[in-house]
């Protein structure tokens, strides 16, 4: 995901211009280099007079904006239509959406990947040589999660789903996750910030707790359903932290774990998908039926018509909010990489927190439900605000742990490399900075950041060039900035 800085020996400064470059750059004046623009040369300082509107709007700029509002729009999107997919066009259906919508990842991704592996050499014999038993755990876990979510879909409301999705209740079960995997210790405010998430979460669930102030729309299903929704994000959260300690030292290339863990994902849909959908009370066929239920499903799907087994399924609807769901999640996983590039891991949390309102309101809207809306109630309200509060609060004491841990203070501390060269040269930073935020954005929510440094001392130190170069797969000269894939973590 970082720019490449062309060949060269790191552990003296690089070549001659190089070191003459950082030279020059060393000796300009503070005030110059906040006028070095995002284009200039290295260590060649750009007249302010001819920034101009550049100083405002810039391509990164702009492409930050593109992908965040993709990222929101999206993310609403997935959230939306997930749950009028499950509540109101196939509600007896769950299992086929889940394996459904589990082929067209697998085949977007595979073709994803195809390209990459065929037209460029960005995946390198380093990144597929990864064991594949990494790829099965994601998969596994992954599937896990989706099929908590899928199974009590059908029997929760829209905006329940979005008050207690994985966006929110992830961030104690990383939590948690962290403490048990990794030994990660947390400040009093990231713990306060979770206490007064999971204060958010029981006022969600009071209309079910206590009988009273339930929205008169949407599913009604008991309060375990709503339980096992929330933690069905557990699998996430463990998926999150595992992924830190698999790949803390190792590069990995997105388009190859995309594709590798939706095929084990599919298999593990098929191996513990299919004996829960046949479980009475918690899946809706039975082992004599199971078949004929997934032609059911098909027949509701392709045709627009209610079969016998499902007569609440409104079909007519069940194409576009499946496919919207599946769209929206694609364009999620992509959006959400562009952010991280783009702008930096903080930005990338903000765009995540602000789904959840959207979402929740989303499902009063007429026009985004096809009709088939919500109504608002002042305690689900009240849970929103308390959950958004709790996610900012933990959000900005984690931030001040990533600030513990930055890439300039592990950069300054290391015997050669980028420590002999001047931090605030464009391309150091963007090199460097780029390369740190697509570790920290790899899991949506980061439990840990101390092995960071680790990686980067080893990365970095004592020729950092050649290592990039061969680890990451960069290109050369060209593949400054703009030609290099942000698909690369």
């Amino acid at each position: 995901m970082s720019p490449a800085l062309g060949s060269g020996s790191g552990g003296n400064g690089g070549s001659p211009a190089r070191r003459k470059a950082s030279s020059a750059s060393s000796h300009t004046s503070r005030s110059d280099r906040a006028s070095i623009g995002p284009n200039a040369t290295f260590g060649v300082v750009e007249n302010p007079a001819k920034i101009g509107w550049r100083k405002y709007v810039s391509k990164r700029g702009l492409l930050l904006v593109f992908w965040a509002t993709l990222a929101i729009v999206s993310g609403v999107g997935q959230t939306l239509y997930l749950a009028l997919s499950l509540g109101v066009a196939m509600p007896q259906y769950p299992f086929w959406v889940f394996w459904t919508t589990a082929i067209i990842f697998l085949a977007v991704f595979a073709v994803v990947l195809a390209g990459f592996q065929l037209f460029t050499t960005q995946i390198t014999r380093s990144m597929r040589s990864v064991s594949h038993m990494k790829w099965a755990t994601i998969g596994f876990l992954t599937a896990i999660n989706g099929a908590c979510l899928l199974f009590a879909g059908p029997h929760i409301p829209g905006q329940e789903q979005a008050l207690l999705g994985p966006t929110v209740v992830i961030v104690p079960m990383c939590m948690i996750a962290s403490y048990l995997y990794l030994g990660q210790r947390y400040s009093y405010g990231q713990m306060f910030g979770v206490f007064v998430i999971l204060a958010g979460i029981v006022v969600a669930l009071l209309p079910k707790l206590t009988g009273k102030g339930q929205s008169s729309s949407g599913p009604k299903g008991s309060i375990w359903w709503d339980l096992l929704w929330t933690l069905g994000s557990s699998p996430s959260a463990f998926m999150a932290v595992y992924e830190e300690k698999a790949f803390a030292e190792q590069p990995i290339h997105m388009a190859h774990l995309m594709a590798w863990s939706t095929l084990y994902q599919l298999i593990t849909i098929f191996v513990v998908g299919a004996p829960l959908s046949i479980i009475p009370g918690f899946g809706n066929s039975a082992p004599r039926d199971f078949w004929s239920h997934q032609s059911d499903a098909f027949l509701c799907f392709a045709t627009g018509k209610n079969p016998s087994s499902c007569p609440e399924c409104d079909c007519s609807l069940a194409v576009s909010f499946v496919m919207l769901f599946t769209l929206n999640y694609i364009l999620t996983n992509y959006a959400q990489l562009g952010v991280v590039k783009y702008g930096n891991a903080t930005f990338s949390f903000i765009v995540a927190t602000v789904v959840t309102p959207l979402s929740f309101f989303a499902f009063s809207s007429p026009f985004l439900t096809g009709g088939n809306t919500e109504e608002l109630h002042s305690l689900a309200i009240v849970a929103l605000v308390v959950l958004v509060v709790g996610v900012v609060i933990y959000r900005y004491f984690d931030v001040q742990a990533i600030d513990e841990h930055s890439p300039t203070a592990a950069i300054e501390s290391l015997p050669g490399g980028f420590s002999s060269l001047n931090f605030d040269s464009p391309e150091a930073s963007v090199t460097v900075l780029t390369h740190s935020l697509s570790a920290y954005g790899f899991a949506p929510f980061r439990a840990t950041k101390r092995s960071l440094a680790a990686h980067h001392a080893k990365t970095f130190s004592g020729g950092y060039e050649p290592l990039i170069q061969k680890d990451l797969g960069f290109l050369g000269p060209a593949t400054l900035a703009d030609s290099t894939s942000f698909f690369t973590s």
